[in-house]
């Protein structure tokens, strides 16, 4: 697998700790919540996610492309997504109101909402056939996420606030990787001054005037709607069947995600990118 410059280990570790660390707060959120008598806010904390992938992406993206340079923007998003999932595990530990535990979990997630596109804009940069070498290198998220689910239950921290200190580390672990890259420009130099439009990402939307961009767009969101319901719930149902290590157990779903992206670049070299959007979410469903 070639890279571009000497990025394969580098490269190869922040996948892998992204991956980690995202899985280590999202998959025991809502045991964690339930542990702790918070569970009627449990919706609103799982819908903070979806809040902050509409809003932040957006603006990040936008830094990224005209303003700072993406790899240390990733690094400074991860150490505050790092520093909020502590919080948030010392506010679970003095028994915080809800509502500012609920601030806490909006805050981690407008930090660590954009670090997956960005990360895999930088990767994606560094190869030197993205097509063909981005699933399987993007596999190393997975395995990345799996792993993390193992690291969470090996810990015994299915639905204890642990679980957040273990993601804190992870997030800053990852900070601290991003410093092993030369600091690039960003992607894209301004020739004028930008507007505030510009530099919040809104000039973005209007790629939904095309109408394979919408298309994807719209598709993605109704095949959202029942996958918001099974992180939530799930780890109660796996409870009441006896599984207690429901975070690893939650992992089991990711093997299917690896063989996927292991044959993705294949996939591409042969289909067109909307018929293996169409696939996937018809095996999703």
């Amino acid at each position: 697998m070639s890279f571009k410059g000497d990025h394969k280990l580098p490269l190869m570790a922040l996948l892998f700790l992204h991956g980690m660390a995202l899985a280590s707060w999202f998959v025991p959120l809502g045991p964690v919540l339930d542990a702790h008598q918070l569970g009627a806010i449990k919706p609103l904390a799982f819908a903070c996610s979806a809040i902050a992938a509409l809003i932040s992406p957006l603006i990040v993206g936008a830094w990224a492309d005209r303003a700072v340079a993406p790899v240390r923007l990733l690094g400074w998003i991860s150490a505050g997504a790092g520093v909020l999932s502590i919080t948030t595990s010392l506010a679970l530990a003095m028994n915080a109101p809800s509502w500012l535990t609920l601030l806490l979990i909006q805050l981690q997630s407008l930090f660590a909402s954009p670090t997956s596109s960005l990360g895999g804009s930088i990767v994606f940069s560094k190869l030197q056939d993205s097509q063909r070498q981005f699933g399987p290198v993007r596999a190393l998220g997975t395995i990345g996420w799996m792993v993390g689910c193992w690291t969470v239950s090996l810990f015994s921290a299915d639905a204890s606030r642990a679980a957040f200190q273990i993601s804190g580390i992870l997030w800053l672990g990852l900070s601290a990787i991003t410093f092993w890259f030369a600091a690039e420009p960003p992607l894209a130099e301004p020739a004028k001054a930008l507007t505030w439009r510009e530099r919040m990402g809104w000039d973005a939307l209007t790629l939904l005037r095309n109408p394979d961009h919408r298309g994807v767009i719209i598709a993605c969101m109704l095949f959202s709607i029942p996958a918001a319901a099974f992180y939530p719930y799930t780890p109660a149902h796996l409870q009441d069947l006896g599984l207690h290590r429901t975070a690893a157990w939650m992992s089991m779903g990711q093997i299917t995600e690896v063989l996927a992206m292991l044959g993705l670049g294949w996939l591409l070299s042969r289909w067109r990118f909307k018929h293996v959007i169409i696939a996937g979410l018809a095996f999703g469903l």
